[in-house]
């Protein structure tokens, strides 16, 4: 009888625990005590809203701008041939140089973020997903708030505007902030809630674009003068909520061990992440999600170059 005991302790030691409340995921140890903290503590969607309506309202009108800018300061036009709706003649004449800008500002924003989100993703499983997200949404407001110091300098030429991109490139920009996101919905829900909290992030993405494009033309209407330079500060401000956000309210998922914290630039951060991806899966789990990558891929690279054109 005992030697049954032991053998029946010894399989249920390699059984699963059941769930009684608490959301385990590596070094992610989350409470209900925890969680009910206050009501927005696991609440990333409302940093996710702040970001895209903030993302959404200024870009929608950099084409423009850019459009003005260079028929004013490059071929000193004045303002009233300048000004929105152009000329097809001046659209023609300025389109060149706008989309050159345009295509570097996407290019860059793009291409190192996205190296640098290679290891953010397998950072934050041992170090937390505050920081980064933090990071990425202050460089972004910073980026912001440089499109509007140099809108009202006078005469400055549109590559300069490249500038406002830095803060981008050097904090993981909206990649960053789209991984930890929804890494953070995983932290939070069960396997059983996690796909419909997936399904509501993008809801939240497709009420801000919807709100943001929306919002644009009556907020160019109450704004007078320097209508640009207000929307460049608004998105700022907005991204500075997100930050203050998620800094006071949002609660982290990762408790961090002191022996299991992790240097940013290490090379098994790439190589899990690829291990992860390229893992063998039953039904064909690989294969479809190889094939979602490419889809995905595809789909940012078709509305990117629409956004350049």
């Amino acid at each position: 009888m005992e030697n049954e005991k032991d053998t029946h302790n010894e399989h249920s030691k390699l059984l699963p625990k059941q769930s009684t409340g608490s959301i385990t995921r590596r070094n992610v140890i989350i409470s209900d005590s925890e969680v009910e903290d206050h009501c927005f503590s696991t609440s990333v969607e409302i940093a996710i809203l702040l970001f895209f309506f903030a993302k959404v309202l200024s870009d929608l009108l950099m084409t423009n701008f850019l459009e003005f800018v260079t028929c004013k300061n490059v071929y000193h036009y004045n303002n009233s041939v300048c000004t929105d709706p152009i000329s097809p003649y001046i659209e023609n004449l300025v389109q060149p140089i706008v989309a050159n800008v345009t295509m570097v500002r996407t290019l860059t924003e793009a291409f190192f973020p996205s190296l640098f989100v290679l290891l953010v993703g397998p950072w934050s499983d041992k170090n937390g997903r505050k920081p980064f997200l933090l990071l990425s949404l202050f460089g972004l407001s910073l980026s912001y708030a440089f499109w509007g110091f140099l809108s009202v300098i006078p005469n400055i030429r549109p590559e300069l505007f490249l500038l406002a991109s830095i803060p981008v490139v050097l904090t993981g920009g909206p990649c960053t902030v789209f991984v930890l996101g929804y890494c953070y919905v995983c932290d939070v829900t069960t396997i059983d809630e996690r796909v419909l909290r997936m399904a509501f992030l993008q809801f939240v993405y497709s009420i801000a674009n919807l709100f943001g494009a929306l919002s644009l033309p009556q907020l160019f209407k109450l704004l007078v003068h320097f209508q640009y330079t207000s929307i460049f500060f608004i998105s700022s401000g907005l991204l500075m909520l997100a930050v203050i956000f998620v800094s006071s309210c949002l609660s982290e998922t990762i408790i961090v061990q002191e022996d299991q914290g992790t240097k940013f630039f290490q090379l098994e951060h790439i190589e899990e992440l690829f291990a992860v991806c390229f893992k063998e899966r039953p039904f064909h789990g690989r294969i479809i999600v190889l094939l979602i990558c490419v889809g995905l891929a595809i789909t940012v690279f078709v509305n990117q170059v629409l956004s350049v054109v």
